[in-house]
């Protein structure tokens, strides 16, 4: 989990970002700092339409956003491309966090090109 010391108690939407995810919110807003939320137990609980990819147990971030816009499109494609065969470091094009660019990235992007984030938390 992840604490937020000093936070003054009150209801908050909370958001997620990861550097090659779409950004996710919560559907509602969450009393903070005793309440815990769970962004992996529905569909629902993001903000928006389908904001959310059930992996067969778990709800998770759509990865291939390696622009980090909010968009998963051709543009997340070409940094890729561009970076292919990278490795040995923290990479903006490493959709699966392992430390190489490879088709496994690839892979992410293709199945989740197309999407959008939930305007809200696009940047």
């Amino acid at each position: 989990g992840v604490f937020f010391n000093g936070l003054q108690p009150d209801y908050y939407y909370i958001s997620v970002y990861h550097r090659t995810h779409l950004g996710v919110m919560s559907s509602q807003v969450v009393y903070l700092p005793n309440n815990t939320y769970d962004f992996t137990t529905s569909q629902n609980k993001a903000k928006g339409t389908q904001q959310l990819k059930y992996d067969g147990t778990y709800w998770t971030m759509y990865a291939g956003d390696f622009d980090q816009n909010g968009v998963i499109n051709n543009l997340d494609f070409n940094l890729w491309l561009l970076n292919n065969a990278a490795y040995d470091g923290y990479l903006t094009m490493d959709a699966d966090g392992n430390g190489v660019v490879n088709n496994l990235d690839y892979n992410a992007w293709n199945f989740n090109r197309s999407k959008f984030g939930y305007p809200t938390v696009q940047y």
